[in-house]
């Protein structure tokens, strides 16, 4: 494999590493509100965070793959 193929390689595994990373976070997350009471109000909030959080995490991973697949050339 050369040089370029590597890199391209590394640069996917970023984006897929970090949607995986991401959602294995929400689950994680959600599994552990679920085992607390629910509030109504504050357990929505806290879906909705959990929810941008991962959001975020996806985003900054195909930022990054994206970033790196570029370099590549």
């Amino acid at each position: 494999m050369t040089g370029r193929g590597k890199r391209r390689l590394i640069a996917v595994l970023v984006g897929v590493g970090g949607t995986a990373l991401a959602l294995a976070f929400v689950r994680i997350s959600l599994d552990w509100s679920d085992a607390q009471p629910y509030e109504g109000e504050a357990t929505e909030i806290r879906y909705m965070v959990f929810a941008t959080i991962a959001g975020l995490a996806i985003i900054a991973s195909a930022v990054t793959a994206i970033v790196l697949w570029r370099r590549a050339r």
